[in-house]
């Protein structure tokens, strides 16, 4: 076990010793009410979360932002709150957990949501964090403190989407390196537009841990900057991610979005659904935060949804056109 692992653990057993909101949450965590589906072909699992909906149902618009406090600044956090430090972030645990050591990683300073430049961390603390996947909400993709940076972490293996893209089912590669220990591919299934980086780790090719990471972040940024340009007028491509580290090879995954919100989230009559998709949610973990919608969703009008936060397809063949020359220019 690593020695950040190590320490994420020790801040978890102290924090729950302390902090009364963090146990009586945690306990909440599993009596909620889950169940299984499909939509667009694809498995879904729906978890009932109220305790979310401060997330949820945030409002995102600038003033609105700009007028409350930042809860992710040390001088706004519950007095209770301790923080592991690690390069210039410090990771929270999480006291309104979606799943079980839910952990926050909030940037030292008050900066905007934005992963460009920052991928050197976001891949770093994946191979760092063992046993954690990491994951990055875009400012307009589910982030609810779209004025400052930060990522979060949730055990590994616990997203669908983690366990689909271990296979090579329904892929297409778009880029590859010589020995072909480093590939970047995409994938299109019911409810997704996906980009996978996969990086394996190999002393002949001397992609240790770190140096894989390097790899794996310029790779991200070149495909970033490529996404960027079929989004004009956005301040950075609008993008979910996750990335994750096994024994054998680091993998990320950039999952594009066309809109933070789907139509029904802002319907005044009885079909509203609380829907404000993070990277969790489009990982195939749907948090609902009203008991009627955790009833009322079906296969249908999840993959309505979805399909309306995602790219059309008329925007995904632009983005993939543009990210494939982006990479034979600049692999």
């Amino acid at each position: 076990m690593t020695g950040l692992r190590q320490r994420i653990d020790k801040l978890f057993d102290v924090q729950l010793a302390v902090w009364p909101l963090l146990r009586a949450n945690r306990r909440t965590l599993s009596r909620l009410a889950g169940r299984e589906t499909e939509a667009g072909g694809e498995r879904l699992a729906l978890l009932f979360n109220p305790e979310r909906a401060r997330s949820t149902v945030a409002p995102l618009d600038a003033e609105s932002v700009r007028r409350r406090p930042c809860f992710l600044c040390a001088t706004n956090r519950p007095p209770l709150q301790q923080a592991v430090e690690w390069r210039t972030y410090q990771i929270l645990i999480n006291p309104y957990p979606v799943l079980d050591r839910h952990l926050t990683i909030a940037n030292g300073e008050h900066r905007d949501q934005r992963i460009a430049g920052r991928t050197t961390d976001f891949t770093a603390l994946a191979v760092e964090l063992e046993g954690y996947t990491i994951l990055y909400n875009g400012a307009k993709c589910g982030a609810s403190a779209p004025d400052h940076h930060h990522f979060q972490a949730v055990l590994q293996g616990s997203l669908p989407l983690e366990q689909k893209s271990g296979t090579d089912d329904g892929r297409t590669v778009w880029w590859s390196d010589p020995t072909g220990h480093t590939s970047v591919w995409s994938l299109a299934d019911g409810l997704r537009r996906v980009i996978g980086i996969e990086v394996k780790f190999s002393e002949i090719t001397e992609n240790t841990r770190e140096l894989a990471a390097e790899k794996a972040a310029v790779l991200m940024e070149t495909i970033l900057a490529a996404l960027a340009e079929c989004q004009p007028g956005e301040p950075e491509a609008k993008v979910n991610a996750l990335a994750w580290a096994d024994a054998t090879h680091l993998t990320v995954l950039l999952l594009p979005r066309e809109k933070h919100r789907p139509v029904r989230f802002f319907r005044d009559d009885g079909g509203q659904v609380l829907f404000s998709p993070g990277a969790i949610d489009m990982a195939g973990l749907v948090i609902t935060v009203r008991p009627e919608d955790f009833k009322k969703l079906d296969s249908n009008m999840l993959e309505e949804m979805f399909l309306e936060v995602i790219p059309s397809d008329v925007d995904w063949r632009e983005m993939t056109k543009n990210c494939t020359r982006w990479l034979d220019k600049n692999p």
